[in-house]
């Protein structure tokens, strides 16, 4: 069996200048890659403060109340905007499960009349939800 001298200088590796300038790269291409990331999270994270934010102010000014229910067959929901905006996608429920009607659109102040067909009884309770998540419940007696 023959010994390796392993003393000698005969082995083949890169030298330390490569060597170095390969770890000066690399950690220049991780503060790169940390830098792009960080800013893209921060980008997403204010785009998405922002339409809370703006969502919350929404919120505070839209308002919406039923008035008045007339449960004679067919049953009328006297339903108006009490709010600064108007408002959007507004939904009619009762008992908070069964939607039973839908507007698009109601302005500041106006009044809507809803016919619901079926039959309201003590009890029930109509529940209105808009978008700007102006909401009311009214509960039957």
């Amino acid at each position: 069996m023959q010994k390796r001298d392993l003393t000698s200088n005969n082995n083949k590796s890169i030298s330390q200048v490569i060597a170095t300038l390969l770890l000066v790269l690399l950690a220049i291409s991780l503060a790169i890659s940390l830098y792009h990331f960080t800013s893209s999270v921060s980008n997403i994270n204010e785009a998405s403060t922002g339409a809370t934010v703006k969502q919350d102010i929404t919120g505070l000014k839209a308002g919406v109340k039923v008035i008045n229910v007339n449960t004679s067959s067919p049953a009328k929901i006297y339903i108006q905007n009490t709010g600064e905006i108007t408002l959007n996608n507004i939904k009619v429920y009762i008992n908070y499960t069964k939607k039973v009607g839908e507007k698009n659109i109601l302005n500041v102040s106006s009044l809507w009349v809803f016919t619901y067909n079926g039959s309201l009884n003590s009890g029930d309770v109509i529940y209105i939800t808009t978008i700007e998540r102006a909401s009311d419940r009214y509960e039957l007696q």
